[in-house]
Parts: structure tokens; C-alpha cells; sequence
């Protein structure tokens, strides 16, 4: 998790959770602002990515809330797709 603040405030994140596979770090589930907004990246072993927009509503605070939330709750099930290459 990496988080730029700026007056108190939220201004970038990146949220990743990443598994070992052959000695390797490999990302699996990512939430991110590095496009202009707040996004989910979910990638497969041997497939794209599938990008998710995160709602506008959402304050950047909010969606790093989110982002973390759902990475702790969801890793496992997150792993599993990755391994077996579907959402």
C-alpha cells in the first residue's frame, strides 16, 4: 500500500495484493489512481486484465477505505480466479 497525501488529504494510492508463484512476486488484485481516477485492476495468469472504475461519489479517502477493505475481506477469492485465469 502506498499513499500520497497533500494538506491532510489523499491525493494518490495504490492498494496491490501480490502472491509468489516460481520465486516471483506477481500482482493479482490492484486499486489505483494512476490514470486520473480511482480503479481496480484484477489480472490472470495467462489472460488481461480486467479493469473496474471505482464511483465518482467516492471521495479518493473513501476509495483507498474501499480499496483496502476489499483487498483484507477478498484476497483469497482474488488468488483463486488469478490461478484459474476467470473472475
Amino acid at each position: 500500500m502506498r499513499i500520497w497525501i497533500e494538506a491532510g488529504r489523499v491525493r494518490r494510492f495504490v492498494v496491490q495484493y501480490e502472491t509468489m508463484i516460481g520465486g516471483q512476486r506477481v500482482p493479482v488484485v490492484r486499486y489505483d489512481t494512476a490514470h486520473g481516477y480511482a480503479h481496480r485492476e484484477q489480472m490472470f495468469r495467462d489472460r488481461e486484465l480486467i479493469k473496474t472504475r471505482r464511483s465518482d461519489r467516492l471521495s479518493l479517502d473513501e476509495a483507498l477505505q474501499f480499496a483496502g477493505d476489499d483487498v483484507r475481506r477478498h484476497w483469497r477469492t482474488y488468488r483463486r480466479q488469478f490461478m484459474r485465469n476467470q473472475p
